[in-house]
């Protein structure tokens, strides 16, 4: 038996090992190239914990990866409370064209509709001129 006072005080430990150096800026060029979309979306009323639910469930089933994405996040603001930053960055040499991009994040919309206020979204898309 373990002493409840031990199961009480258990934390997990972080996956992955710790970071020995913090990755140097970067500035790609020709086909490495990274191509950012950014999106701000309203979490709807009352719905921000089942938001993190479904985004756990999308996680464990390894869905909505982007192919061709580097990096991939969604972040819930600090600065705009109650709404969801989504942060998706593509390399150039393998990005899919717009068509199959689009259909990727429309799946995506349709799988967080109940949770998230698309119509209010706000999209924005750039080139990354530097990153790590």
């Amino acid at each position: 038996m373990i002493a409840i006072e031990e199961i009480e005080k258990f934390q997990l430990d972080p996956s992955g090992r710790p970071r020995k150096n913090t990755p140097l800026w970067r500035i790609a060029s020709g086909d490495n190239t990274q191509f950012a979309t950014q999106i701000l979306v309203p979490i709807l009323a009352g719905q921000r914990g089942t938001l993190k639910q479904k985004l756990e469930q999308i996680r464990k089933s390894a869905q909505h990866i982007f192919p061709g994405t580097v990096t991939r996040m969604v972040i819930e603001s600090k600065t705009y409370p109650g709404q969801a930053m989504i942060l998706l960055a593509w390399r150039g040499a393998v990005m899919p064209n717009e068509a199959e991009r689009e259909a990727a994040l429309e799946a995506f919309r349709q799988e967080l509709a109940d949770v998230l206020d698309w119509e209010s979204a706000v999209y924005d898309e750039g080139t990354v001129l530097m990153h790590t």
